[in-house]
């Protein structure tokens, strides 16, 4: 596609005119300080640009719309002067969305953050007296809520605290830094607070947190009600002064450690940015595409799920997630294990049921964290070999369920029978047929809603009937819970015993290496005999 982004000063340091450069630079969209009549899309950087081309009609036009600002003489006058000229109106901050599609197409669009720039101090020493800081520019009309920190600074708690501020117009000692000393003030915080009445997204908490900066923050301004319910993030109602401080001391008594408040800002990506505005501009582009087919209008947040239990899966695990972490460096990996691993960015304690950990896999949506929405999962005897981002963008293209096909001769479901499950596979075929396409549950994604925790639910409650493999009872769930399935050749899933590695498109697997019995398993995976067997 062919967007021009319409920005006037792509040279300032500002926060608007640095994101237009950014989405300039991931995506190849030219920049211009007018729009071009070569373009398919010419994209407003911020809404109040395209109030000063009101006449210009030659392409299809779109619009960031950052805060809805009624606190400046005119401003929302002309916020709704260019909602109504634009073709599509995007925002990252979903308070404003009803008031938005009233005027027509609208699309949420995720804010990107630089967490290679914003990264916590693990040197700092906490001083005696902690440091509380807040940041941005003061204008007039009071919507960053300055007076809440006048009064902060006038109160008992606040004589006790060290409060300073970036930017300018805070009420207490402020001083103006360039973007490149921005990380320095968030790291020298114990508390991040922000005051504001309006955001177009929030950044300065956003930064905070990607610092590992415990956050105070308002409901329903900005993009803070997106934040996931973690430690590390205090809420208040917008203005009450009240709430603050009770959220500020909260805030102070936080003993959360860094890198669990990093968590919080995962699916704040630039590929996540980029996807959202493609999405929104193929739709424009093609009236075809209707909505239902894609993801609801809410921030991606997303998340690899590994299962390992016993000596060769926990090795082979350790493996695979430093694989996945050597690709995919900002995506969260999940280990569900009796205890932590070591490369993972979180540990989700859970007993060790069965031989296979077959209950702790079909159990992801339930033990995932809650607020991932785009899920994938990788058996633990996998290894990433290259970026795989592709499969979390075939959920946000709209499929519920991105999966492979079996690999070698038992792509059909009439060669699952083994010695083992007889009585099962019968069964399967009397569900789904023979001559389906079997599908490998070594390597899938999901994305959350109800038919998909439906599926879920009905995977292991098929798994429990016979307590073996779990794909036969995956195929069984399948056929209750129809869901939108993208399914892909063995480059995505490469199992070595059939295929050569060569043409593995990012995700090699070395079937039975995690394996931790011998021969075979005529019962149930969690029976004594399966125990009996383990090595």
């Amino acid at each position: 596609m062919r967007v021009n982004i319409v920005c006037r000063n792509p040279e300032s340091d500002r926060i608007i005119p640095r994101l237009a450069v950014a989405l300039s630079q991931a995506t190849g969209w030219s920049i211009n300080p007018t729009p071009v009549p070569f373009a398919q899309i010419n994209y407003f950087w911020s809404y109040l640009e395209a109030v000063e081309f009101l006449d210009f009609k030659e392409t299809l036009t779109a619009g960031w719309f950052t805060h809805h600002d009624t606190y400046q003489r005119g401003k929302a006058e002309l916020w709704a002067k260019a909602a109504e000229y634009v073709d599509l109106r995007t925002l990252s901050a979903r308070p404003y969305y009803d008031n938005l599609a009233q005027y027509g197409d609208t699309a949420l669009v995720m804010p990107p953050l630089n967490t290679q720039k914003f990264k916590p101090d693990y040197k700092r020493i906490k001083p005696d007296i902690p440091v509380v800081g807040t940041s941005g520019w003061v204008y007039p009309g009071g919507r960053k809520g300055e007076q809440l920190f006048k009064r902060l600074a006038n109160s008992a708690l606040g004589k006790k605290l060290h409060l300073i501020a970036s930017g300018q117009g805070w009420p207490v000692p402020c001083k103006m830094r360039s973007y490149a000393e921005l990380e320095r003030f968030y790291q020298q915080l114990d508390v991040y607070v922000c005051t504001s009445l309006v955001e177009g997204v929030g950044y300065g908490p956003l930064e905070a947190l990607a610092c590992g900066v415990p956050v105070v923050v308002p409901h329903s301004v900005g993009v803070f009600d997106d934040l996931p319910d973690m430690p590390g993030i205090y809420r208040y109602k917008a203005g009450d002064y009240a709430g603050m401080v009770n959220a500020l001391q909260q805030a102070l008594d936080c003993r959360v450690e860094k890198d669990g408040i990093v968590q919080t800002i995962i699916g704040f990506t630039i590929d996540a940015w980029v996807n959202d505005h493609k999405r929104a501009f193929r739709e424009l582009l093609d009236p075809h595409i209707t909505a239902e087919s894609l993801p609801a209008p809410t921030p991606a947040i997303f998340g690899v799920y590994y299962v390992a239990f016993g000596g060769p899966s926990r090795e082979m695990a350790h493996q695979a997630v430093s694989s996945f972490k050597e690709w995919m460096p900002d995506i969260p990996a999940a280990l569900v294990s009796s205890e932590p691993l070591g490369p993972e960015d979180l540990w989700i304690e859970q007993p060790d049921q069965d031989i296979g950990g077959r209950i702790a896999k079909i159990n992801i949506d339930n033990l995932a964290p809650k607020h991932w929405q785009y899920v994938l999962y990788l058996d633990a005897d996998t290894e990433i070999v290259a970026n795989i981002s592709v499969l979390f963008q075939f959920l946000a293209d709209g499929w519920e369920l991105v999966i492979c096909k079996n690999p070698g001769k038992y792509h059909i479901m009439s060669q699952m029978t083994r010695p083992d499950n007889h009585d099962e596979t019968m069964r399967t075929f009397e569900v789904c047929g023979e001559n389906v396409l079997q599908l490998n549950g070594g390597v899938f994604a999901y994305r959350r809603n109800e038919r998909t925790k439906r599926f879920f639910e009905l995977w292991l409650s098929e798994w429990n009937r016979y307590g073996k493999r779990d794909q036969a009872a995956l195929h069984r769930a399948l056929w209750q819970q129809p869901l939108k399935v993208y399914v892909l050749g063995n480059e995505w899933n490469t199992v070595t015993r059939y295929d050569e590695p060569e043409i593995t498109a990012g995700i090699l697997h070395y079937p039975t290496t995690a394996r931790r019995w011998e021969g075979r398993i005529d019962g149930r995976l969690d029976s004594a005999e399966a125990w009996a067997a383990v090595k």
